[in-house]
């Protein structure tokens, strides 16, 4: 068994393309000896890793275990040491098929640490912006960051973003999550939560039927009931009910599909653009015996509604025919499309 686990897509959503560990310094590792013999350590700990995968991926009802297990040690024959089996860990990984699990060594998970705990607050915030003024553009980045005072700075910023919007009393919102490719989504979740409305907003769906709920409260983004991200002088919208237009395209990934989803279902709401990148899963960390990392792809998103994604999720308005990426509200069929519509939606 992996010695601990601790809840890291559902807590952080971490998507490997927001990490730089290609950064981290990494050991020569040799060849194994396909003709040594393995030591039992050795095998403990790669069958250790293939228990975790076997008892909590979001795919393990799909996978032939046996030829999975005997592929894997075949891979690692004559592996002496715990990182000669790196490469057949990975390869496990890559055959679960979800797309999203990863594998990170000690040294790239000490590196992520590091580079999380100095990375100063205020870095990366979220933006915003009144277009023809009428409409409250928000732009809501990735936040790839565990470290708690970097996630309420963000958290804290995006409402101030929406504070200072709804003070010009627009006709609705246009929330961009173009290029959110995931990380931290619980500062998402706090700061977007006025606009995106109080209570249940999606779900963590797991293999064998386990529903975990997110939620929005009075400034405090949750798992269930455990507090993950809390904006302490929370506001409160003028018009909570106002259109808005959800942006997005195939670099939505992980954490921004997960406050895409919590948009859905909202009333008076609508998503633009381009089908997301198709991550909207959960990954949980599982640590092995000398410090790497399991990171395994264990449950789907649900909305509030109960509809299950997993996949790419398709947009409303779907413009993929009709423009070349290009961020923001720069492309003018989107922002003539967008500003459409919410006229439209607005009263009055």
């Amino acid at each position: 068994m992996a010695n601990s686990r601790r809840f890291y897509g559902m807590a952080f959503l971490f998507l490997l393309a927001g990490c730089n560990f290609d950064k981290a310094p990494q050991p020569p590792v040799l060849m194994p000896d396909a003709s040594a013999p393995m030591p039992d350590s050795v095998a403990r700990y790669l069958g250790a890793a293939l228990d975790s995968m076997q008892q909590h991926s979001i795919r393990k009802h799909r996978i032939d275990w046996p030829q999975l297990r005997q592929t894997t040690f075949d891979q690692a024959k004559g592996a002496l040491t715990y990182q000669q089996t790196y490469p057949a860990i990975e390869a496990a990984l890559a055959a679960l098929g979800d797309n999203h699990s990863f594998f990170k060594t000690p040294e790239q998970h000490q590196a992520w640490l590091t580079e999380s705990e100095q990375t100063p607050a205020g870095t990366n915030l979220p933006i915003g912006a009144m277009v023809d003024e009428k409409f409250a553009w928000v732009i809501v980045p990735d936040f790839a960051s565990g470290n708690s005072a970097q996630g309420q700075a963000y958290a804290s910023a995006l409402q101030e973003v929406l504070r200072k919007l709804d003070a010009r009393n627009p006709a609705g919102w246009i929330i961009d999550l173009q290029s959110n490719r995931g990380g931290n989504m619980w500062p998402m979740l706090a700061g977007i939560g006025p606009l995106v409305g109080e209570g249940i907003l999606g779900h963590f769906l797991t293999a064998d039927g386990r529903n975990t709920p997110w939620r929005y409260e009075r400034g405090a983004a949750k798992l269930d009931d455990a507090l993950m991200c809390e904006v302490t002088d929370y506001y409160e919208l003028k018009n909570s009910d106002a259109p808005v237009a959800v942006l997005i395209d195939e670099n939505t990934a992980s954490s921004g599909e997960a406050i895409l989803v919590s948009f859905l279902g909202r009333a008076n709401t609508k998503v633009f653009g381009s089908a997301s990148a198709g991550l909207s899963t959960a990954n949980d960390e599982y640590t092995l015996e000398d410090g790497a990392q399991l990171i395994l792809t264990s449950a789907v998103f649900t909305d509030r509604s109960g509809k299950k994604y997993g996949k790419q999720i398709v947009p409303d308005v779907d413009l993929s025919g009709e423009w070349y990426f290009i961020p923001g509200l720069k492309n003018i069929t989107l922002r003539q499309k967008v500003k459409a519509w919410i006229m439209e939606s607005s009263p009055g």
